[in-house]
């Protein structure tokens, strides 16, 4: 996808992730002159996680690239605007945050873009191609301000507009999801199975000792049972422990 490369990689390559992909593929070139034609990417309408992988910027020779209705989150790649060649960018109905890359201005083989229904914010890139866009592309960002949107962003910079989980310095995401994948690794991830185990438990033990505790004659009757379970399990050992002793006296032989 962005240079040449041996088509034997292909099937050793659909068994990775899209960044493993992406870096196996870029790391393994051979250039033994079989030219392996990708003009697109549609990996729309999966359940795809995590960032989009900043690799995939160097796939220069792309076309188009299709990566809607997933769960991708994070930043767009900063240097998107080297995909020169892209004439058709989809990223819309993700989890997206952050600034739309003023890179992407150099974009100039740019006709269709769809960035909607993202949690997208800031200021829209002017200028060349994104002169050509509707509010259709944007639409579903509510803190997106700027051209072809109604909503002007404010001279100071201070407004709502602005996502404050975003820094003005590009790849501030990456660092906080560095820091989830470090939390991971040091087990501090708490696993929902263990969250459920605990709200039963809490839910059952409160539950029983409350009912007691609230309930008079729920509580006389509980402790009754116990006494008599004492009573009873009382009785039996000692009538157990006195028919052992007489078995053990039969048997023994006289003196």
């Amino acid at each position: 996808m962005a240079t040449e490369e041996s088509i034997n990689e292909k099937s050793y390559m659909e068994f990775l992730t899209i960044k493993e992909s992406l870096s196996e593929y870029l790391s393994r070139r051979r250039g033994d002159g079989d030219q392996l034609e990708f003009k697109g990417i549609d990996l729309s309408s999966n359940y795809l996680t995590h960032d989009i992988p900043v690799e995939i910027e160097k796939l220069v020779e792309l076309i188009f690239l299709n990566l809607s209705s997933n769960q991708l989150v994070g930043s767009i790649p900063s240097n998107i605007g080297e995909m020169e060649n892209l004439e058709a960018l989809d990223l819309s109905k993700n989890q997206l945050l952050c600034a739309i890359p003023t890179s992407m201005v150099n974009m100039l083989s740019l006709e269709i873009l769809n960035l909607s229904y993202n949690t997208l914010s800031g200021k829209i890139p002017s200028g060349k191609q994104f002169e050509t866009f509707w509010n259709d592309s944007y639409i579903g960002n509510p803190h997106l301000c700027g051209s072809p949107l109604t909503k002007a962003c404010p001279e100071d910079g201070n407004s709502w507009f602005k996502d404050t989980h975003c820094s003005d310095i590009e790849g501030s995401i990456e660092h906080e999801s560095d820091d989830n994948h470090e939390d991971k690794v040091l087990g501090m991830e708490i696993n929902p199975f263990y969250i459920s185990m605990a709200m039963g438990f809490s839910t059952g033990f409160w539950v029983f000792w409350g009912s007691l505790i609230l309930i008079a004659s729920w509580r006389h009757a509980y402790f009754r049972f116990l006494g008599n379970m004492n009573d009873k399990i009382y009785v039996t050992v000692v009538v157990a422990l006195n028919k052992l002793r007489k078995k053990f006296h039969t048997q023994q032989p006289p003196m």
